[in-house]
């Protein structure tokens, strides 16, 4: 497992928990590895990026490291800077499925990406990805 993929696994986690404790949690993340040890040392990289980032506090109770948020998950935002070209390119596949779907609503302005045109595209990428049977 990388710290990459550690990440995205404790993204997923603190989207509905508030804290981890590699003793406990660990398990519930990384359900199968054959790996143990290099696993939660990829998940320990993660979390202390996490600290370095100033997302999760990092404490020690009774011998056992707990991560806590710093706040709400929700609460936590990014800042995203793209090139003009990536925003020309999100905006004509944007606008070209809104055409295809006659939605003049959700038109995308190359010189203004939001993340409502963010949403668009991943809306749009999902689908692509769908089981045949679940499009509609």
């Amino acid at each position: 497992m990388t710290s990459l993929e550690a990440s995205t696994l404790l993204f997923t986690w603190f989207k509905d928990n508030d804290s981890f404790e590699m003793g406990e949690d660990f398990i519930k993340i990384v359900t199968i590895t054959d790996t143990p040890r290099r696993d939660k040392a990829a998940v320990k990289i993660a979390l202390d990026r996490f600290v370095d980032n100033s997302v999760l506090s990092k404490t020690i109770i009774e011998d056992s490291e707990f991560w806590v948020l710093e706040k709400p998950f929700v609460a936590y935002e990014q800042t995203l800077t793209i090139s003009p070209e990536s925003a020309l390119h999100v905006s004509n596949l944007v606008n070209k499925a809104c055409e295809n779907l006659n939605i003049e609503s959700e038109l995308c302005d190359p010189s203004n990406i939001t993340e409502r045109d963010l949403q668009n595209l991943l809306y749009l990428c999902g689908r692509l990805f769908e089981e045949p049977e679940n499009k509609a």
